[in-house]
């Protein structure tokens, strides 16, 4: 038994000189986020599945509308503080962790404002339930996104299977109670209702417990709250791109072919794998200098490019025959675009490896300079593409954007 563990040490030893990745580090902590990755996704499928077999096209489309608008509506809470706290609990500072989720709290209240004018717009247009769905969510908005920082506070102190165990849990009792309430209702308030309360009173809670059962120390990072300012800043433009599609499509095409994309978007999830290897790199990036993080990018990141691209054509054999089969034969159509969109997540990586690079490393001037005009490119796509080409031009617009994301990545990873 010695001589075997032994062996496989020694393998392990071999293999992490030939690589130059710390394959412990990743052995402890990939397997529990990797299965709650898994079981998270299975959970948004399933309720997926569940909202497209018993609702409409319209409700469904109208659901994902409401989400894209919750998504428009993070930049008032300060999303880049998640980053900022990641990196400031990483280098030893925890109490950037509760002054980031104060200041997440108070700046939500703006999107609890947003969103009630927009239920109020919604009410002036005749739109009774989405009308509803919108004002009922302003009471809920501040909880709902400022205690996701709790994972990147578990993340900082490389608590990956913590995390994993919480956001499980907080999957689990969402999932259950939408489900519930989809089957025995069906309405479209009540499921909106369901999802928003029981994501924030779940988050609540282990925010709670994490905050009460942690150590944490009194160092504080002054600096800290205004990088996760100024990253909230640069993620405006990015922020308005990565909702605009959808709420482009529900505007000038309708909600059901705002469902047919959506079903068609659920492909992107398996990127899933890689992000987790990233979240969990993130920490030992943030504490290397800048040339060792360039040089730990450049070489590891082609495993992730090699490997995304095996399963870029795995996915695209499969999804004639996945669709049709979970989402019934009304959603066939979405069968086409998935397949594009699976092309330009291949696209994507080189961008997301880079992406990586320059928050660890606070480079912000690439952030910025990426952020404005590959964003700026896709929202002008969408604007003249959707209306003339319909659902086809938003999916070309996906393409081109992941392919100028990575391409401009690359380029100013060099002045790094």
């Amino acid at each position: 038994m010695a001589n075997t563990l032994n062996a496989v040490k020694k393998l392990q030893r071999k293999a992490q000189a030939l690589l130059g990745v710390d394959l412990g580090y990743f052995a402890e902590n990939i397997p529990g986020q990797f299965m709650s990755e898994a079981f998270i996704l299975g959970c948004s499928f399933l309720t997926s599945v569940i909202l497209a077999r018993l609702t409409s096209l319209e409700v469904y489309g109208q659901y994902q509308y409401y989400l894209s608008i919750l998504g428009l509506l993070t930049i008032f809470s300060l999303p880049g503080m998640n980053t900022a706290v990641n990196q400031a609990v990483a280098r030893g500072h925890d109490q950037v962790f509760i002054e980031g989720v104060k200041a997440r709290l108070r700046w939500s209240v703006l999107g609890s404002v947003a969103i009630f004018g927009i239920g109020i717009y919604y009410h002036l247009q005749g739109s009774t339930t989405l009308s509803r769905c919108f004002m009922v969510s302003a009471v809920l908005l501040p909880p709902y996104f400022s205690f996701d920082t709790l994972n990147y506070f578990l993340y900082g102190k490389m608590k990956f299977n913590k995390s994993a165990l919480y956001r499980s849990i907080i999957k689990i009792i969402e999932t259950a109670v939408v489900i519930t309430v989809i089957v025995f209702s069906g309405s479209l308030f009540w499921i909106v209702l369901a999802y928003i309360l029981s994501f924030s009173a779940t988050g609540f809670f282990f925010l709670a417990r994490t905050v009460k059962s942690e150590r944490l120390n009194q160092s504080m990072d002054k600096e800290a709250i205004a990088y996760g300012k100024r990253l909230t800043l640069i993620g405006i433009i990015p922020t308005l791109a990565n909702q605009y599609d959808k709420l482009i499509i529900a505007n000038f095409l309708g909600f059901d072919d705002l469902a047919i994309y959506s079903v068609a978007l659920i492909v992107q999830n398996i990127t899933v794998p890689f992000d987790l290897v990233q979240n969990i790199a993130f920490p030992k990036l943030a504490s290397m200098d800048k040339e060792a993080a360039k040089a730990a990018i450049r070489k590891k990141g082609l495993y992730l490019v090699g490997a995304t691209g095996l399963v870029c054509a795995i996915a695209i054999l499969i999804t004639p025959y996945l669709i049709p089969l979970l989402y019934t034969s009304r959603f066939a159509s979405s069968i086409f675009y998935a397949q594009l969109i699976v092309v330009s997540v291949f696209f994507r990586m080189p961008g997301a490896n880079y992406a990586l690079l320059f928050k660890t490393q606070k480079g912000i001037t690439q952030l910025l300079k990426i952020g404005i005009f590959t964003q700026v490119l896709k929202i002008i796509l969408l604007t003249v593409l959707v209306p003339e080409f319909g659902l086809l031009g938003a999916v070309v617009t996906i393409l081109v954007y992941n392919l100028s994301v990575s391409l401009l990545s690359v380029w100013l990873a060099r002045k790094l």
